[in-house]
């Protein structure tokens, strides 16, 4: 491997010193104020995973506030997506509240989860009986919409958020991998659990790179740290907690694996030994590997003339897009209900509302690039009588 300084330190021991696993080109939209361009690579300290590009605290800020806004009332009226994000978090829920202390009634419980976007986590703890309920988020949700799941909203990043009294349970799930530095974002959340407090986080699984599900942590631009379970039960011992159980599954709803820690607040380590089964170069064996079961199901669209459009733009699909056989599609028209990303380009090519689509003609496809609303996607095309072949399920 090639031994590079870095200009981003890595995120849990502050090295300059890293070696390069791969290099990235990166696909979004034309006017991401992100890097696209990145380096994937190992810190030569600690073996730390992670993304090295000119990122910053305030454009990864303007990138979230310009990507990521969150509303319950839309989100819940999506019952579908909104069913599958609380039946996942459930045997979650069940998993933490089985370790908490049980000198407290559920009722009594302080919990608190940062970074709680549309609040069904908090939804999952309201339904067993827990009721003093905290979201920490960086920006204010709409004015109604944190009510309609009864909880105390603490408008704050997860390195300043500070409550008004210490929580028995902090939950923190897919934030870790977006943060420029991690080791002050787990000691910030540490202040303020309880003694024995438990901290439960969740990320992207970087040890599991099984050829037929996306090797994620490889391409999304918005993910740049990247975890296993020896990294993330480490960093948690090192800091001052006690590592209690890891879980790990696959939803099917979610193209990648995950990786679940719960942690005691404690002034010892726990002594658990968790195995480093992972070597950074599966980042680099791995990287090809994406395109092998999507160019079977679009084979027939690549070198061809035939116009494609792609219905649902994600940062998910935007690495699909770069990393198989779509970038030799002709790719007409990237199609999105979101009016946010309406009018804007993703390598010149522009994103329309489905509209686009009414004078279609039937050689055309519709390739779905969305897991969670794939089946209304292809509903809302049969009603349009759409013509031309649909494609979904590519990962």
């Amino acid at each position: 491997m090639k031994k590079i300084s870095l200009q981003r330190p890595c995120p849990v021991c502050n090295s300059f010193k890293g070696e390069l696993l791969l290099q990235k080109k990166g696909l979004y939209f034309d006017d991401c104020i992100l890097p696209l361009a990145r380096e994937i690579v190992s810190c030569s300290e600690c073996e730390f995973v992670f993304c090295h590009a000119e990122y910053t605290l305030e454009n990864l800020s303007a990138f979230y506030a310009q990507y990521y806004t969150y509303s319950h009332s839309l989100f819940r009226a999506q019952k579908p997506t909104w069913n599958l994000y609380v039946d996942r978090k459930r045997p979650v829920v069940e998993s933490i509240l089985a370790h908490a202390s049980k000198d407290k009634l559920n009722k009594d419980m302080i919990i608190c989860d940062v970074g709680s976007g549309n609040g069904e986590l908090l939804s999952e703890y309201l339904r067993v009986g827990c009721n003093k309920l905290y979201g920490v988020e960086p920006s204010a949700l709409e004015n109604e919409s944190h009510d309609s799941v009864s909880y105390n909203l603490v408008e704050s990043d997860i390195y300043e958020f500070s409550l008004t009294e210490k929580a028995d349970i902090i939950t923190c799930t897919h934030v870790m991998e977006h943060l420029l530095t991690i080791t002050n974002a787990v000691q910030n959340m540490r202040e303020n659990l309880d003694e024995n407090g438990l901290l439960y986080i969740e990320v992207p699984n970087a040890e599991k790179t099984d050829d037929q599900i996306f090797p994620v942590q490889t391409c999304i631009i918005e993910h740049i740290n990247l975890f296993t379970p020896y990294q993330l039960c480490t960093l948690l011992e090192n800091n001052g907690f006690s590592v209690i159980e890891v879980i790990t599954c696959q939803p099917d709803f979610i193209p990648f694996h995950l990786l679940g820690v719960i942690a005691r607040k404690s002034k010892e380590p726990s002594g658990v030994k968790i195995e480093n089964n992972f070597d950074p170069q599966d980042i680099p064996r791995n990287a090809t590997s994406i395109s092998y079961g999507i160019d079977l199901k679009i084979g027939e669209f690549i070198d061809s003339e035939r116009p494609v459009y792609i219905w649902g733009m994600t940062v998910v699909m935007a690495a699909l897009w770069e990393n198989s056989g779509l970038s030799k599609c002709n790719v007409v028209n990237v199609i999105d209900k979101s009016e946010s990303k309406q009018g804007k380009t993703i390598g010149g090519i522009l994103v329309c509302d489905p509209s686009v689509l009414e004078n279609a003609s039937p050689d055309t496809a519709v390739i779905v690039g969305t897991l969670t609303q794939a089946d209304s996607v292809v509903e809302e095309l049969k009603k349009m009588n759409y013509p031309g072949k649909i494609v979904r399920e590519l990962f």
